[in-house]
């Protein structure tokens, strides 16, 4: 898989490195904004809480920051 993606980001001229963990990390983030602490478990397979509480967590603090520059 981490040559595959080596290739696609090579095609699309992408100069950051690019690799799985990468893809499920921005994964996990955006899902963290809408999605709630038991879903966001079940879809990436965390027996843990923690895991998932820290990118719902973040994107909660993002949030706040957001309105509070508006």
């Amino acid at each position: 898989i981490s040559k595959i993606l080596r290739r696609l980001a090579k095609r699309a001229e992408l100069d950051k490195r690019v690799n799985p963990h990468a893809f499920r990390h921005s994964s996990a983030t955006h899902k963290g904004m809408k999605w709630s602490v038991s879903r966001l478990m079940y879809w990436h397979g965390w027996k843990d809480s923690k895991q998932a509480e820290t990118y719902c967590h973040e994107n909660e603090q993002r949030m706040k920051e957001a309105r509070l520059e508006e």
